[in-house]
């Protein structure tokens, strides 16, 4: 009956490579390395932050700079809750896409704005419908909530789906959706509320 290697003690060429292999997660007596603390050995740890993409082969880092890359506004701090203020959380999450773009999802819940949200090249925030709300701070209700192109080099292929924007008084002044040298944008699905518009 055959039976499973034993590292360390397999002999011939296979038999090395093999317990090279093997002994690199496992001890002597075949059990895995583990820490005191109960985890893997430290060689086995993922960076806290994640694998760098630079350390990824460049066929896989092409591979996540194209559009269908995506990233989730929680990830980044966002809360949602209609209390804390998200604005930097959205656009840190905007900003960590690829050169290409890329989305940026917006979960369910009120997400209160202090500042222009800016989209560039490739990037699309997308909500999950109505139960998703970009509400404008009343100390802010003068803003344009997000800008897609800022006048500087021109942006293409990004846009903005499945949300409502809102603000907590009458607005006055700014608008909901800004284009700023930007073509080939999507507006889909998305709802404005309180004399909120596009320019």
């Amino acid at each position: 009956m055959a039976r499973l290697p034993t590292p360390g003690q397999d002999n011939g060429a296979w038999g090395e490579l093999l317990n090279n292999y093997l002994l690199q997660e496992h001890t002597a007596d075949g059990t895995l390395k583990i820490r005191d603390d109960g985890t893997l050995a430290a060689y086995y740890q993922k960076p806290a932050n994640g694998i760098p993409v630079s350390d990824l082969s460049t066929g896989v880092q092409t591979s996540l700079n194209k559009a269908s890359f995506a990233l989730n506004v929680k990830d980044f701090g966002a809360l949602g809750n209609g209390v804390h203020d998200d604005t930097s959380a959205i656009q840190a999450a905007l900003n960590n896409l690829p050169a290409a773009g890329g989305t940026v999802f917006v979960p369910a819940g009120t997400y209160v704005i202090s500042s222009p949200i800016q989209l560039g090249e490739g990037a699309r925030l997308m909500g999950a419908g109505a139960g998703t709300v970009l509400r404008v701070a009343a100390s802010a209700s003068g803003i344009d909530v997000i800008k897609i192109g800022n006048g500087g080099a021109t942006v293409s292929f990004a846009g903005v789906s499945n949300l409502k924007i809102s603000s907590d008084g009458q607005k006055s002044a700014g608008a909901a959706i800004v284009l700023n040298k930007a073509y080939r944008i999507w507006l889909e699905r998305y709802r404005t509320g309180r004399s909120l518009g596009r320019r």
